[in-house]
């Protein structure tokens, strides 16, 4: 099995005397874990909110998110040290592009449910 969730630690003897934490978390062990949690979030809002109303929350949360970014947001998610501290610093790539990855989402719901509307 190749996904990883979060966050891995495996364990490596150096030299045969002692056990070394080796922290591995790769690319291919992002994607499905973000498809995932894109799912539960997407789940939950529409869950609060009527997916008509899709295109409008799609616009909001791109447009936080940019914000977000343009506030400094970008610099923390490119600092480099402090992986090892805790769970979001060594995920925060992936945990702060799940407003990006929504915000895509609910733009194709928005185009899907227009298009699929329409051709009724």
């Amino acid at each position: 099995m190749s996904g990883q969730y979060l966050h891995c630690k495996r364990h490596r003897k150096v030299d045969g005397t002692y056990l070394h934490v080796v922290y591995e978390f790769s690319v291919q062990d992002a994607a499905p874990n973000s498809f995932i949690c894109l799912k539960v979030i997407s789940s939950s809002l529409f869950c609060v909110i009527k997916p008509k109303y899709s295109p409008l929350l799609a616009i909001v949360v791109c447009v936080l998110y940019q914000v977000c970014l343009s506030c400094g947001l970008d610099a923390y998610i490119l600092q480099t040290g402090r992986r090892e501290e805790d769970l979001l610093l060594a995920n925060r790539e992936g945990v702060f592009s799940l407003l990006g990855y929504v915000s895509l989402y609910l733009t194709g719901v928005s185009v899907g449910r227009y298009l699929f509307l329409n051709l009724r």
